[in-house]
């Protein structure tokens, strides 16, 4: 059972969002395996329950390590890089849901109104930063393949959400509908 496992099951779907896209970034790290710090796991919680934001938390965690600087091992230096790495995929990954929203329809792959899974999500939020952005640069952002992200794109092209402009080599990325701010 992972540590947000109870967030997921029977939290608010906002909570739940929150919790999936927190072990959605901490198991990519897993994949590497990088371990969190216990710091990161009580941090990611308070931004969970909504008592901090992804910016605050990603402050908290800077702040955290320029405190030990100097101080720390080969292997608490890695979980440094994981813990930053986490609250960023976390960041890319996050959305909240409108105060007062319907989300008894909404799917566990689905995030937000857009009718987006995290990893469509994640593709988007760095296409509305740089829409010259070449699936590779998008696949090396997120941690994931190339394939995996044309496949996305496919998907998001699909759903009427983006479109490209001026052809494949010089050409951007268009966002076709309204994106709802992450926090």
């Amino acid at each position: 059972m992972s540590n947000f496992d109870e967030y997921i099951r029977q939290g608010e779907p906002g909570r739940s969002i929150k919790a999936a896209a927190w072990q959605a970034a901490i198991g990519l790290q897993d994949v590497d395996g990088l371990k969190p710090s216990p710091y990161l796991i009580d941090t990611a919680k308070r931004h969970i329950e909504g008592d901090v934001t992804i910016e605050e938390v990603k402050g908290l965690i800077d702040t955290y390590y320029k405190s030990r600087q100097g101080r720390l091992s080969v292997e608490e230096e890695r979980t440094e890089e994981a813990d930053k790495v986490s609250a960023r995929i976390t960041e890319l990954l996050h959305v909240d849901y409108p105060a007062q929203s319907d989300t008894s329809s909404i799917s566990k792959g689905q995030n937000d109104t857009l009718n987006v899974t995290l990893e469509e999500r994640a593709v988007l939020n760095l296409i509305i930063t740089n829409p010259k952005a070449k699936q590779t640069e998008i696949a090396a952002k997120i941690g994931k393949s190339d394939r995996t992200v044309k496949r996305i794109m496919d998907s998001l092209k699909e759903k009427g959400v983006i479109y490209r402009r001026n052809g494949k080599r010089d050409g951007w990325w268009d966002v076709l509908v309204e994106i709802p701010e992450a926090q």
